[in-house]
């Protein structure tokens, strides 16, 4: 392929007021073929506006171009057919800052999609009261609607780590999706007991979910369990 990439920003940094930057952006980012044939194109214009307390609004409008040689099949069976597709997407996204006890990240996505329409959300909820703690929770959703048929896909997560000390921390992850209809769990512990040197202990676990909880069915599919000690040599 032959890849071009063109931007240009425009930043504005206000003296006075309650925002601290602006930044408009425009990009061109086109993708041919070795033949010449244009393959996909992304044209997009945001708006980023940023205030003094670090909260940050998005906006921005995407013009999609995909040449399609053959259909390809999406998550529930539906698929996209081949040709050309040329749609337009708009974008919001909204992130408060991260030095709040809760902080939010919202990404939303709209509306046309391919042939057909599909609305996505990204939605991440997260908590730090302290330096010693944090959790963040996240949903992702996406429903897709193309006339070979509809589908609906969903993520949910929750990662949480505890600092002990500044060498010291455990981190847990736990997620489940809608498509593989799997659930999986990831528990660490690492300790820097000194510079260069480090135990990490790592446990894992897989698991295919039927039905609706509480009165569905938990399959384990795979359980890791792993210790490592590491020390770095440098000279």
């Amino acid at each position: 392929i032959r890849s071009y990439y063109g931007e240009v920003n425009r930043i504005e940094r206000p003296r006075q007021g309650s925002l601290q930057k602006l930044t408009l952006q425009a990009v061109l980012w086109t993708v041919d073929g070795l033949d010449g044939r244009l393959q996909s194109r992304d044209d997009w214009l945001s708006l980023v506006l940023v205030s003094r307390h670090n909260d940050q609004v998005m906006v921005a409008v995407d013009n999609y171009v995909e040449g399609l040689d053959t259909p390809f099949a999406l998550p529930g069976g539906i698929v996209v057919r081949a040709g050309r597709h040329e749609f337009v997407r708009w974008t919001a996204d909204l992130q408060t800052a991260q030095a709040r006890h809760f902080s939010l990240h919202w990404k939303l996505i709209c509306c046309d999609y391919y042939d057909g329409r599909s609305t996505e959300s990204d939605l991440q909820l997260a908590w730090h009261p302290s330096a010693h703690f944090n959790a963040t929770f996240r949903h992702q959703l996406q429903p897709i609607t193309l006339p070979t048929g509809h589908t609906s896909i969903h993520i949910e997560s929750l990662a949480a780590t505890v600092n002990v000390s500044p060498d010291m921390k455990l981190a847990s992850e736990l997620q489940y999706d809608n498509v593989s209809r799997r659930f999986a769990a990831s528990l660490r512990y690492r300790w820097e007991f000194q510079p260069t040197s480090e135990l990490l202990v790592t446990l894992g676990e897989s698991a295919a979910l039927q039905g609706v909880v509480p009165h569905g069915t938990y399959h384990s599919q795979a359980t890791a369990f792993a210790v490592r000690v590491g020390h770095r040599f440098q000279y």
